[in-house]
């Protein structure tokens, strides 16, 4: 047995109670995230990163550029980055990160993300109720496109930071990572893919410019498809 393997059954032992495995391994994690986003626990090359050490390395970047990054609903988007009062867009993004041995993003990431964006922007709300708290009719018939009701949704934006195909150098993998099958996909419901290479690429630059965080912003919420890399 390991001492690590020591150390959490003495740990185990002292309780007065007996831990169930799934909450166990629950507070586990989160200790194991607390670390790393501490920089007691390494997370490896970016270019290796997927699931929860992906999503750290994003949420952590993000911060690093002063965005305001807040943890998602359980089970759902991973994050939500808030509006600084002092940008010009001030539409909240819907963040999902994934990563793939392929090259490509899958159409059920994409939708999925689509859900969470038309959730948070409260346009399913909207349709059936107005936002007033009951149905409305008026909704109902037009779409959400007019109410009897005051009230309106609260757009969001869609991010998807994507890394892949995992283990592959950066300056070897393709500028574009969805089928072209997919770009009315993404087109349509306003998505904005970033490839974790290219945010990396923007985090480097903010070492040199801070200026970098606002351009950055702007391009998240304006960019349908591919965030494209910095250009000064």
């Amino acid at each position: 047995m390991s001492e690590l393997q020591e150390k959490i059954r003495e740990y185990l032992d002292s309780l007065s109670f007996q831990l169930r495995h799934d909450e166990f391994l629950k507070n586990i994690k989160s200790i194991l995230e607390s670390l790393t986003e501490a920089g007691t626990l390494a997370l490896g090359e970016d270019k290796d990163l997927g699931n929860s050490s992906l999503e750290i390395r994003a949420r952590l970047l993000l911060k690093k550029l002063g965005f305001n990054v807040e943890k998602g609903r359980p089970g759902m988007e991973d994050f939500v980055v808030i509006a600084l009062k002092e940008n010009k867009f001030n539409e909240p993004l819907v963040v999902e990160v994934k990563s793939s041995r392929k090259p490509n993003i899958g159409r059920e990431d994409l939708r999925q993300l689509d859900d969470w964006v038309f959730d948070l922007s409260g346009e399913e709300k909207a349709r059936k109720e107005g936002l007033g708290g009951d149905i409305d009719p008026v909704a109902l018939v037009t779409g959400g496109l007019t109410s009897s009701k005051r009230g309106h949704p609260t757009p969001h934006k869609g991010i998807l930071i994507f890394n892949g195909p995992v283990g592959i150098n950066f300056n070897s993998r393709e500028e574009c990572c969805f089928n072209e099958n997919d770009r009315e996909f993404i087109e349509k419901r306003n998505l904005c893919i970033a490839p974790i290479e290219t945010l990396v690429q923007y985090e480097s630059q903010y070492e040199i410019d801070q200026s970098v965080s606002a351009v950055l912003w702007e391009r998240l919420h304006t960019t349908i498809g591919i965030l494209s890399k910095w250009h000064s």
